[in-house]
């Protein structure tokens, strides 16, 4: 069964955008809209990734800093 990365977001609830990032990072090609559908596999690796992000350090930033286990850092704004 798939989910599309929209409806994860609303599950997750958080914004699409660190789906797609998450996904980018986890080298899944073709999943480059919030209209794309993930297999369960997938899922199960975006969950993880995002999972082991660190919390912002800082609840009044305009910015987020996320640093994976690889080193790999994003910076995310928040809205």
């Amino acid at each position: 069964m798939s989910i599309r990365i929209y409806a994860l977001s609303k599950q997750l609830k958080i914004d699409s955008r660190e789906i797609l990032d998450a996904i980018e990072e986890l080298g899944i090609e073709g999943k480059g809209s919030s209209l794309a559908a993930l297999t369960e596999e997938e899922v199960k690796r975006v969950r993880k990734i995002l999972s082991d992000l660190p919390k912002p350090k800082s609840e009044s930033s305009q910015c987020s800093i996320f640093t994976w286990s690889d080193g790999t850092t994003v910076e995310l704004e928040v809205p």
